[in-house]
Parts: C-alpha cells; sequence; structure tokens
C-alpha cells in the first residue's frame, strides 16, 4: 500500500514532461535522531525552546568558563515577531510571576558569581534568586548589569536571609524581562556560589549540559520543539500502522508557550500556518492515504493541501478527519489545472481542529496518519498552448456538453478519474462538440484531454458529474 500511485499508461503517454514528484517520507518509514541544543542541567527551563521555534538555534549556550570547561552565555535574539531575552530559570514562570522552586534550605549570607558582558544600550541583564517558605517571599537578591565587562568579574551581593527557607527561584537574563530589549546583549556567567550556605545550587559551575534531541520523521517539520519542556512530543513513530512498520501518531499536546498543539507539515510553520512544502513540477490533483483518529470531547483533525506558484498560494484543500478506530482512506482533491504550473506543495496535518472560530481543541486528541500518496493533472509538451474546453452544464446530472475549437479534424477525447485512471475514450469527432451522459460516469470528479488524430494537444478541462 505504500508505493505511489502514478497516472496511469495512457495518461503517460500523453504527458512525457510530467515528471511528477512522490511524497518524501509518505509512509513514515524514516526517523532521526537531531540534536537541537544543549541546556545546563539543574535548571526548571531555558529560553532555548522558546526560542527554537523562531531561529533553529537556542540562545543559551555552552562556552569557555572561568572555572572548569564551561560556563554559560546569554545571547539576546531578534526573531520575525519579537526580541527574545536569554534565560536561565528556575521554577515556572506565569503571569503572577516565578512559582514552584527547587527545594532548598541553605541560608547563605551573600550570592557570588563571575560575569562579563555587553549590554547593549537602553538595555539591562539580570539576576535575581528569590528565598520563599511556604510560598511566601522571605527575600530576594536582584543584580542588574549594563555597560560592558569584556572580562571575567567576580560579583557578590548580600541575601540579608534571617530565615530558613524551603525553596529557591531564579531568573538570570541578557535583557530586560519587559520591553524594550536589544537585539545583541550577551552576558556570560560562571561558578554561582552560596557563600555561607550548606547548600549549593544544582550545577553551578555550568560544567554539565544535557543534550536536547529529538526523533523525527525524515522530510517533515513538526511541532515537537514546542512542547520540550513540559512534554510528551506531539510527532512520534507508532508501530500501529496501516502498511509497513510504522506510522505517524500526531498527538494534541500542552507546548512551552501554554498553548496546545498538534501538527506536522512537508513545508514549515510560518507566521500564517504552514508555508513551504515540496516542490513539484505539474499540479497536483489528489492526496489521499489512510488515517485512524482518536479525539478527545468533539474534536476533528484536519488535513490540508495547498499549493503555492512563486509564493504565491493557488489552490487550497482542507478536510476533516472524524473518530475512527480502524484506519480509514482519505483523499483531498484540487481543482487548479492551468499553466503555468504549480511550484510547490504543502501538506499537512493536525490533531485538532484549529481552524473554525467555535473550534474545540482536545488536549491529547491522538491521529495516525500512514500510506501517503500523490497524483498529478495530466500535462503536455504543448500545455501551455492548450485551451480550456467549455463545459456545459458543470456540474451536469443528465448529460453535459464539451465545447470546442475545432478546425477540420478529426480528434479524440480522453477522460480520466482523480487518480489518473483512464475512464472513457471518445473517438472519431469530427465537430467541436462531444456529449457526457449520465449513463457514461459515476458521481465525481473527472479530467479530459482532447488531441487530434495525429496526436496534438487540443484542449483540455474539468466536469462534475453530480
Amino acid at each position: 500500500m505504500k508505493n505511489i500511485y502514478i497516472l496511469a499508461f495512457a495518461a503517460l503517454l500523453f504527458c512525457p514532461k510530467a515528471n511528477a514528484q512522490n511524497i518524501a517520507n509518505s509512509g513514515f518509514e524514516n526517523w532521526s535522531n537531531t540534536t537541537l541544543y544543549e541546556d545546563p542541567s539543574g535548571y526548571s527551563m531555558t529560553t532555548n525552546a522558546w526560542i527554537y521555534s523562531g531561529l533553529g538555534q537556542g540562545n543559551v549556550t555552552k562556552v569557555s568558563g572561568y572555572h572548569g570547561s564551561y560556563g554559560a552565555k546569554l545571547t539576546t535574539y531578534a526573531t520575525q515577531n519579537d526580541t527574545m531575552f536569554a534565560g536561565l530559570i528556575i521554577g515556572s514562570p506565569g503571569n503572577g510571576g516565578i512559582a514552584g522552586g527547587l527545594p532548598f534550605t541553605g541560608t547563605p549570607d551573600s550570592i557570588s558569581a563571575y560575569v562579563k558582558y555587553s549590554i547593549q544600550p537602553n538595555d539591562t541583564a539580570f539576576f535575581v534568586v528569590m528565598f520563599k517558605q511556604n510560598g511566601i517571599p522571605l527575600g530576594m537578591v536582584v543584580k542588574t548589569f549594563t555597560g560592558t565587562q569584556t572580562n571575567y568579574a567576580r560579583f557578590s551581593i548580600p541575601t540579608n536571609l534571617f530565615t530558613t527557607p524551603d525553596s529557591i527561584v531564579a531568573i538570570i537574563s541578557s535583557s530586560r524581562l519587559d520591553s524594550p530589549r536589544m537585539p545583541g546583549s550577551t552576558m556570560t556567567i560562571d561558578s554561582i556560589t552560596m557563600i555561607g550556605s550548606n547548600q549549593q545550587l544544582p550545577n553551578p559551575d555550568f560544567e554539565t549540559w544535557t543534550p536536547i534531541s529529538l526523533e523525527e520523521p525524515d522530510d517533515w517539520f513538526t511541532v515537537n520543539f514546542f512542547s520540550m519542556q513540559p512534554g510528551p512530543y506531539s510527532a512520534t513513530k507508532s508501530t500501529s500502522s496501516y502498511a509497513g512498520t510504522y506510522a505517524l501518531r500526531l498527538e494534541t499536546v500542552q507546548t512551552t508557550f501554554g498553548d496546545t498543539m498538534g501538527f506536522i507539515t512537508n513545508g514549515y510553520l510560518g507566521n500564517n500556518g504552514p508555508e513551504g512544502g515540496m516542490a513539484v513540477n505539474a499540479n497536483p490533483m489528489t492526496v489521499s492515504g489512510y488515517y485512524k483518529y482518536f479525539p478527545v470531547g468533539p474534536d476533528t483533525a484536519l488535513a490540508g493541501i495547498t499549493t503555492y506558484r512563486n509564493g504565491e498560494k493557488v489552490d487550497s484543500v482542507i478536510i476533516n478527519l472524524n473518530a475512527s478506530s480502524n484506519y480509514l482512506p482519505f483523499s483531498m482533491t484540487l481543482g487548479e489545472n492551468s499553466y503555468p504550473y504549480v511550484d510547490t506543495a504543502n501538506i499537512a496535518f493536525a490533531s485538532s481542529n484549529i481552524r473554525e472560530e467555535d473550534n474545540y481543541i482536545g488536549l491529547g486528541s491522538v491521529l495516525y496518519i500512514d500510506a501517503l500518496t500523490i497524483t498529478y493533472f495530466p500535462t503536455g509538451v504543448e500545455e501551455n498552448m492548450l485551451a480550456e474546453a467549455k463545459v456545459y452544464p458543470n456540474p451536469f446530472r443528465d448529460y453535459a456538453e464539451i465545447i470546442f475549437n475545432n478546425i477540420n479534424r478529426t480528434c479524440n477525447l480522453t477522460l480520466y478519474d482523480v487518480t489518473g485512471k483512464i475512464i472513457m475514450n471518445k473517438g472519431n469527432i469530427s465537430s467541436g462538440k462531444v456529449r457526457i451522459s449520465k449513463e457514461d460516469l459515476s458521481p465525481g470528479i473527472y479530467f479530459f484531454r482532447i488531441v487530434d488524430d495525429k496526436g496534438n494537444p487540443i484542449a483540455q478541462g474539468r466536469l462534475v458529474k453530480e
């Protein structure tokens, strides 16, 4: 079932230039481990996961330290939509500040560290530590940085802590937490020490770093990196396949940004949804495959294909995939069959309904996708010279007449279904009109091509039987 369908042999005889592309990794058989970045161990989170979605890299990186081998460098970067500070965080940031934290019962009299920095004008870097007991703040240490310090230098600030805490939260940032934040601000930190305490922060010298790796389907873009902090991942490999060894398992999960998402595309995720995709040199006709779906509540999954020419959207189809505990076939059919051809086809799936204003997105909805295929409209060497034949009525119930320009030629008409299979041949057409009767076709979409008795293309078009 994983073989890609192509146009019927007879259609290919008419279409020497089609060279239609297959969908890469269409059965989700090929997966690769990818290391996205490294996080320093011991911290609840860093901003690496947040900025990776916009830049494809982290902004907290491992560099040479003051003591030992490593320190942590924090860099503020501009993304498409924002300027993102780099941060090391202990606790869970939210609208009310940083909640939770790390169990901590030490009573340091001061905190010291080694830093170097280059803070852009109108920006400020921060080192903030708060001690808490039963969730109530006991005291807070704040150190700010502006200007430039090119070499590591030690700072020390008192804690003024008089009661034993039970937890600690912290944030170390390369820029202001509110606007304005300036791209290019950097701060490098090493050797954080709780002076006079019997307990230290974990990994205070930044010697231990954890690679953040994902197993991703080859040739597909997922949003797994959005859910790296809370987990679980959205797109995973499943042995519950329709054909072959593996299928795609797509789950609607909580993301680092607090929303819910389950999404995959063969392009990338842009500001307005999926963009890019696979290169094509013919107009896609259908994308088909198999799915099963386990929604939470009244959720529905989505499948979509969008075609582009020179970056401009040409055609698009989105369908709902409803609940099914067994694999069912699905198909998306496009209608654009004009010259010049499209050059890109974006295929995307979502495990929840993300397109309706009154949508219901069920956290935990799971979609399985497997055995994708793509077919293309018949094309020809002289396709750019073909005229569109007129069809009336279209759609039709009883009969349709195909009208084209015919000057003293005997013509032949070939009718195809959406998979490229030849449904009908009509020959010895001497006028510029052909009638198709309801008895000839089942309900559906069909495409036709008219050539003269020497095989020269004359016209093409589409008709719909209701």
